[in-house]
């Protein structure tokens, strides 16, 4: 039930069916500064990663230009990074991967409940993605530069979650319309609610159920309005950090090369990141008296259940994408 599976396979050929289909243009030009936006606190292990991109990014790319880092929205509000970074007004921004749903439905492959669950199946996963990411990213004049996963979701409650029809009539936490469409299927009803205003948000009873990482419970101080802790593990969605396609394309071929050399390695380091993350932040979790408890059978069935659906439907979207964007084919082409 935790494991690798057949809806998995699907996207993986998806991907690779569409590689050759897209084409992009970009607008922008050079910036000096350099703005680099997160949504995230800076004690998050996503953003301190990301400082130290850009640290190395200053040092061996942009020797002469200043990167900035804003983290906590501070600088563009999260829904509005992609086109911050098209129009480039910041060059950089790290952004939850799924929140690009309305670009294609490929984005939204990692918040599929029980499609990934683990970080192999995971990076199989990005692997796939990445390449048709890029593709359809550079028609916005963006690309990505890498993606690091968060530790698998979780939920946060007052009540035991012991089967799906505990949501029902319940406030879920919402990121993502992936995770709006799981809450309706359950029965709740979800609020978009980002990590940053989730403290306030529960304060204000806007919410009943939260879910997210153990790392953003840790960050939000989940403890001091709920108490039971419930390790589902059903998906390790992902941020990615976009920049500029214009200021990309515009470096000389060798600053090019390292740009994605230090990418590449910063991806890695935040993998690595994120897989300690998970033990040790639910150990402070259980340190502040939360209750940590396994999901029951019945509360995993009901997930798969979900999953199922919304995988029907991530393909149904998957073929409506293409009926809008590629060529129709005539009888007679080959």
């Amino acid at each position: 039930m935790y494991g690798f599976n057949g809806r998995f396979l699907g996207i993986v050929s998806f991907c690779f069916g569409l590689l050759n289909s897209l084409g992009g243009h970009s607008v922008a030009v050079h910036a000096n500064p350099m703005i680099v936006s997160s949504p995230y606190s800076k004690e998050t292990f996503h953003v301190v990663n990301l400082q130290n991109f850009i640290n190395a990014l200053q040092k061996e790319v942009w020797p002469n230009n200043d990167l900035s880092l804003y983290p906590s929205a501070s600088r563009v509000p999260h829904a509005d990074s992609l086109e911050a970074v098209r129009t480039n007004e910041i060059q950089i921004a790290e952004v939850f991967m799924s929140r690009l749903n309305e670009l294609h439905p490929i984005f939204t492959a990692d918040s599929i409940p029980f499609l990934a669950t683990n970080y192999e199946d995971a990076a199989a996963l990005w692997a796939s993605q990445k390449n048709l990411v890029n593709e359809v990213l550079a028609d916005h004049g963006v690309m990505a530069l890498y993606a690091v996963p968060w530790p698998a979701q979780n939920f946060y409650s007052n009540i035991e979650l012991s089967a799906g029809e505990k949501f029902s009539g319940k406030k879920l936490r919402s990121y993502s319309a992936t995770i709006s469409s799981m809450a309706t299927l359950l029965g709740a009803e979800p609020v978009l609610v980002e990590a940053k205003d989730l403290d306030a948000a529960l304060a204000a009873k806007q919410v009943d159920i939260v879910v997210t990482s153990p790392s953003t419970g840790v960050s939000a101080r989940l403890w001091k309005h709920t108490t039971k802790y419930t390790k589902v593990g059903g998906w390790i969605p992902k941020n990615i950090v976009l920049i500029n396609k214009r200021l990309f394309d515009d470096l000389e071929s060798d600053q090019q090369q390292k740009l994605l050399e230090i990418a590449q390695e910063y991806e890695q380091r935040g993998w690595t990141l994120s897989k300690k993350e998970t033990a040790e932040k639910e150990s402070i979790l259980q340190e502040m008296g939360m209750t940590v408890l396994e999901p029951t059978e019945a509360l995993l069935a009901d997930l798969n259940d979900a999953g199922a659906t919304m995988f029907d439907d991530w393909r149904k979207s998957s073929r409506s994408w293409l009926q809008k964007n590629l060529p129709v084919k005539n009888d007679g082409d080959n």
